[in-house]
C-alpha cells in the first residue's frame, strides 16, 4: 500500500504525509502540484503549513487559488523553513474567497527531486 497519498495531508496527522510521484524514475521540481478541495467557497486568511519529518522540505511554495477548479489566480511565492512537523503560517496580504488551493512546490531544502508535506490547511480570521 502507498502510504504517502495525498489524502494525508489533510487527515490531521502530522505522522502521515505526502510524497509527489514517488518513484524510480521521479519528475523534479517545479512540475508537482497538489490541488486540495474546501467543499465551498469560504473566506481565507492565509495558509498553515507542517513539513514533513526527515528530508523532502519544500524551500518555496507557489499557492494558487479557484473557485471553480479551472480558472486559477496565483497569490505568490512563499519559503518555508527547514524545519520538522512544526506549524508554519503564511499570511495572504488580504483575505480570498476559493473553494480549491493548488500548493506548487517551488525548490527544496535538499537534493531530493519529490517534495513532501504532513500536514496543510488553511485559516480565517474572525
Amino acid at each position: 500500500m502507498n502510504s504517502r497519498l495525498a489524502a494525508r495531508l489533510i487527515d490531521n496527522n502530522t505522522a502521515t504525509y505526502w510524497i509527489a510521484r514517488y518513484s524510480t524514475e521521479p519528475t523534479d521540481y517545479p512540475q508537482h502540484w497538489i490541488t486540495v478541495d474546501m467543499g465551498a467557497v469560504s473566506k481565507v486568511n492565509g495558509f498553515i503549513v507542517h513539513q514533513k519529518e526527515g528530508d523532502r522540505k519544500i524551500k518555496e511554495l507557489q499557492v494558487q487559488v479557484s473557485k471553480d477548479n479551472s480558472s486559477w489566480e496565483t497569490l505568490g511565492s512563499y519559503p518555508l523553513n527547514n524545519i520538522d512537523l512544526l506549524k508554519q503560517y503564511i499570511d495572504l496580504p488580504q483575505q480570498k474567497e476559493f473553494r480549491y488551493f493548488k500548493l506548487v512546490p517551488q525548490s527544496g531544502h535538499d537534493s531530493q527531486k519529490q517534495p513532501g508535506l504532513a500536514e496543510v490547511g488553511a485559516f480565517r480570521m474572525e
